[in-house]
């Protein structure tokens, strides 16, 4: 197991404050690529690390079933008294690809990558930065034959899982006046830049400086046209104020 310590602050955060989203501090309980690599063996031993005597009610809420892939690869949990972990395994080998320690193994479903799911090339993460039913999503694209990491995507401003046109739409994090769309066939990248100085008037507030997806709303794609709705205010005590924004994705992602 990585030696992975959580500060004695974080311990304190888990009660609903966001961890630092982009933070690549101590607190990290990520692993990079590779950092943990073993052999796969021909038996399974998926369920040896799936138990703590000392605290058996582990057993009712951390889940070892496997989620197996198109590809013969698969993502499951392993815990015991010190820590949990979630393993990547293909034919070759498995990898930790995060993991919490003792004092945080009881939110277990509640912190880290918590949901995945399965596209042509690639696994989408959904990692939550804190507990509660209202925490939002960071996003992380892993490869699918081998767990690495291709991009961290953010949060977003609209996913369409459909198999037909699965998209992923974010905020450009270098950009912010930015639309970033992610194609989940292929991984490939398109910037749509919305020049707004309205918008960059409003992202001036402190309050939306680092959490500019709050500022959009009712998102849709139709026949390949990507619909969402902004709001903006020139100063922090006017009303709202509320534009539309219109992209046609159908060159884009011929």
């Amino acid at each position: 197991m990585p030696n992975i310590k959580f500060s004695i602050l974080s311990a304190f955060l888990i009660f609903g404050v966001f961890f630092g989203c982009n933070s690549k501090d101590s607190t990290s309980n990520k692993i990079e690529n590779n950092a943990i690599l073993e052999k796969a063996t021909s038996k399974s031993n998926k369920y040896k690390d799936c138990n703590c005597e000392g605290n058996l009610q582990l057993a009712e809420y951390i889940s070892c079933d496997e989620t197996l892939f198109s590809n013969g690869a698969k993502i499951y949990r392993q815990f015991n008294c010190d820590s949990s972990w979630l393993v990547f395994q293909n034919k070759n080998y498995k990898k930790i690809i995060y993991s919490l320690e003792k004092q945080m193994i009881e939110y277990t479903n509640k912190l880290g990558y918590v949901e995945w799911n399965e596209f042509e090339k690639s696994i989408l993460l959904a990692e939550r930065l804190a507990s509660g039913s209202s925490a939002s999503f960071n996003y992380i694209l892993i490869n699918k034959d081998n767990g690495n990491v291709i991009k961290e995507l953010g949060r977003d401003l609209y996913l369409n899982e459909e198999r037909d046109f699965p998209i992923f739409v974010s905020i450009d994090s270098e950009q912010p006046n930015s639309i970033k769309f992610t194609d989940l066939k292929n991984n490939k990248t398109h910037i749509y830049p919305f020049k707004s100085e309205k918008f960059k008037k409003t992202l001036s507030f402190d309050v939306y400086e680092f959490h500019p997806e709050e500022l959009f709303d009712e998102a849709s794609i139709v026949n390949k046209v990507f619909k969402i709705r902004y709001r903006y205010k020139l100063n922090e005590n006017d009303t709202w104020k509320y534009e539309n924004i219109s992209v046609d994705l159908n060159k884009k992602f011929d």
